[in-house]
């Protein structure tokens, strides 16, 4: 593959992905595709309940969907065993995990009238 070739290769390849934790409910994640490219900036922002979580276990191969693929790096994280996974994983991917309290006082100092940087009021507060 030539250098062009490789950086233009996704580093997150998502197709034809459908996750959800019950089957006879509608899927939680129904994603025909998505495509990340290496040094693309992403923000992912949601309710409660929406599916980030999931998604993420699914990204880092925790979780796995019931129908299409989850490509990271170029290796199908469907289509290894759960060592392989667990691997590949220690090797090439990262989490960071805040504490449920760091979010609640995030949303209390917001509730309290305070932007999100803690630098001014917000509008209308």
């Amino acid at each position: 593959m030539t250098t062009a070739a490789a950086s233009a290769a996704p580093a997150i390849h998502l197709h034809d992905l459908r996750f959800g934790w019950n089957a006879a409910v509608p899927p939680l994640l129904d994603i025909a595709e998505l495509r990340i490219v290496r040094g693309e900036r992403v923000f992912l922002q949601g309710p409660s309940g929406s599916g980030k979580s999931s998604l993420l276990g699914l990204l880092g191969g925790v979780l796995m969907p019931q129908r299409g693929s989850v490509e990271i790096l170029g290796s199908d994280l469907t289509a290894l065993g759960a060592a392989e996974r667990d691997r590949f994983r220690a090797d090439h991917i990262g989490r960071l995990l805040r504490p449920p309290e760091l979010v609640r006082a995030r949303e209390d100092f917001q509730a309290g009238g305070c932007s999100a940087d803690g630098l001014a009021p917000q509008s209308g507060a």
